[in-house]
């Protein structure tokens, strides 16, 4: 009788080590998956640097680390995985090592976000500062190789395959939809603000903010407004100075440049509206958790926004944002009992969250190994 042959999997973890959510929330999701689907012959190795978790102010840490990923992903990480004798590596975060994978006889899973980086620059604003645009560039230089010699590739949307499968086509044959999600084990509940919004962002153009915050500023009158993502020294890059004094006039803004996940939930749960400013998102977790603490979503159309809200939002065009005012005002103004039949019908968006499809698709995965 032929032997089974086990399977070794590792999987780069070093970003769960930095402030970043979608990414790190989605090697919990891989984590999930593995426990939900064990297989006796494969088993999977989580490899991350001992480094500290990085905390909220540490830039110098954070500008070390930026640069450090580099060199972890194409030459450390393959490394490590072959020195304890695995046959496959997941690169989690849209990049990866094409050559030192090949030369060590390494298959790879490449986890591909989105494709964003291939829009125009007129159109879909690329970086902020030298750090984004180096980012992009080494994207640009190493995805297209990354996705022609994976092994296989999973992604968070049936919109970003779309956008994938455009960008390489032969993606197409290799290309699997694994969903993100939530898992929030106590809801905190308090009282909703009344006229309360919250935006849950970042300093990228991709978030919006250079055209949303000026809006908002100078259009919003006696809201309570809080803004997660972003610091005050980058909101006044984005934003002029008599805007911002207008706005802090006019309303009462809050600024949280990082929460952890408790606080976070905190003000998710004290906020009837919940604002995604961006003009693109490939999935969107803030979306998720936007439901499940009972805020009113509003969102624009573009992008995986329909896909993720499962068209229970609102949406607003976002070249007219004379149309985003009103919607806003629409939500603020309706009754207790509007409310809660807007929030009933929104609900449904955490219901029939493809779960199924998302097992049957990594067990499909683990089958190819």
């Amino acid at each position: 009788m032929k032997k089974t042959k086990n399977v070794k999997v590792a999987i780069d973890s070093f970003l769960t080590i930095k402030q970043t959510r979608g990414i790190s929330n989605y090697i919990s999701r891989l984590s999930v998956l593995i426990k939900k689907n064990t297989n006796k012959n494969i088993s999977f190795i989580f490899i991350k640097p001992k480094i500290k978790k990085l905390k909220s102010g540490e830039r110098l840490k954070s500008l070390y680390l930026n640069f450090y990923l580099i060199f972890w992903e194409q030459i450390i990480f393959p490394i490590k995985a072959k020195i304890l004798n695995c046959d496959y590596v997941i690169f989690p975060s849209n990049t990866g090592s094409v050559f030192l994978t090949k030369f060590l006889n390494l298959k790879y899973i490449l986890v591909l976000h989105d494709v964003y980086f291939t829009l125009n620059n007129n159109k879909y604003p690329q970086y902020y500062n030298i750090s984004q645009f180096l980012s992009y560039i080494y994207r640009k230089i190493l995805v297209k190789r990354l996705c022609r010699n994976a092994f296989k590739i999973i992604t968070v949307s049936e919109f970003a395959k779309k956008m994938i499968v455009k960008y390489d086509r032969d993606a197409k044959k290799k290309i699997i939809v694994l969903k993100n999600f939530i898992n929030i084990k106590k809801k905190i509940v308090n009282k909703k603000l009344s006229r309360s919004i919250l935006l849950v962002t970042g300093f990228h153009p991709q978030k919006n903010l250079h055209t949303i915050l000026p809006f908002l500023f100078n259009r919003l009158i006696k809201f309570n407004i809080f803004l997660v993502g972003i610091s005050k020294e980058n909101i006044n890059k984005l934003v002029n100075y008599n805007s911002i004094k207008k706005g802090f006039k006019n309303n009462n803004i809050i600024i949280y440049s990082h929460l952890i996940k408790k606080k976070l939930y905190k003000v998710y749960s004290k906020s009837e509206i919940f604002l995604m400013p961006s003009i693109f998102e490939s999935f969107s977790i803030p979306l998720l958790e936007a439901c499940y603490f009972n805020n009113m979503i509003i969102c624009s159309g573009t992008g995986a926004t329909k896909e993720t809200t499962k068209n229970k939002a609102v949406y607003y065009n976002n070249k007219n944002l004379n149309d985003l005012k009103n919607k806003i005002d629409y939500l603020s103004k309706l009754s207790n009992k509007k409310k809660k039949i807007f929030l009933d019908h929104q609900s449904k968006m955490l219901k029939n969250n493809n779960e199924n499809l998302d097992n049957k698709n990594f067990k499909f995965l683990l089958k190819s190994l």
